[in-house]
């Protein structure tokens, strides 16, 4: 789990520091030239985990898929929870949730919203090309929607998100949000719902595509919601957002 983790949060301390952006005011627009900079050290943790899962889907010494769901099944057979449904929405849940509370996130609502959804678009959009195209069986063989894991995908989108958002107040809650998403994955594959390289090829697509999100979004300057509530929902396989706001 540690070495897991390790290998998630390289860009988690990569914060969005005085030499990336020009001001720390509330929605600052950063620059092109300066999202571009941000978005270079974010790919760090993406190749790092694409190349893990390329290593855990050969055979090798190192790791590998078989080896470990053997270990799993050998000492783990009959573990199954269902944590791992909810977790990977949590990171979303506490950024919301943070600035309602008067902890103002990196950009404001619309921005941070329309970053979300088109990073939730591009991850579902990824997942579900490649899941198609390889049709790996999962190890339980239930179906054959194994790679890349879409729960974990989505729980690095979150852990990023979170990372974005809140990261440059303090790197704890970069840590938390990545964290809570290696505990995803991890939990997809005691679940004996994916292997090590499903899981790890995920944790890279979400980390990936929600630093595309912010590299690409047109930004603009947006005041601060209050009483606005944003509740993520998951069902049926299909992720979504519930807006509310009260008078």
């Amino acid at each position: 789990m540690l070495l897991f983790l390790l290998l998630t949060t390289p860009d988690c301390f990569s914060q969005e520091t005085s030499d990336t952006l020009e001001t720390h005011e509330l929605y600052a627009i950063p620059t092109y030239e300066q999202r571009k900079k941000v978005f270079k050290k974010s790919l760090i943790a993406p190749a790092a985990l694409f190349v893990g899962g390329t290593v855990a889907f050969t055979a090798n010494k190192i790791w590998d898929d078989d080896e470990i769901n053997l270990y799993r099944d050998s000492n783990f057979p009959d573990f199954r929870v269902k944590a791992d449904d909810y977790l990977a929405f949590v990171p979303i849940f506490a950024v919301y949730g943070l600035d309602l509370a008067g902890l103002d996130a990196r950009n404001g609502f619309w921005d941070r919203t329309n970053i979300l959804l088109k990073a939730e678009a591009m991850g579902f959009a990824v997942v579900t090309l490649l899941k198609v195209g390889i049709n790996r069986t999962r190890p339980n063989g239930e179906n054959m929607d194994s790679f890349p894991s879409g729960h974990t995908a989505q729980a690095f989108v979150s852990a990023t998100f979170l990372h974005r958002e809140y990261g440059h107040i303090s790197p704890w809650y970069s840590i938390a949000g990545y964290t809570m998403a290696s505990s995803v994955g991890a939990l997809r594959i005691m679940n004996d719902k994916h292997y090590l390289s499903d899981v790890l090829f995920g944790a890279g697509i979400g980390i990936l595509v929600t630093n595309l999100a912010y590299l690409t979004h047109n930004y603009k300057r947006t005041k601060k919601l209050r009483g606005l509530s944003v509740i993520p929902t998951y069902g049926n396989d299909m992720v979504g957002l519930f807006a509310g706001y009260s008078f």
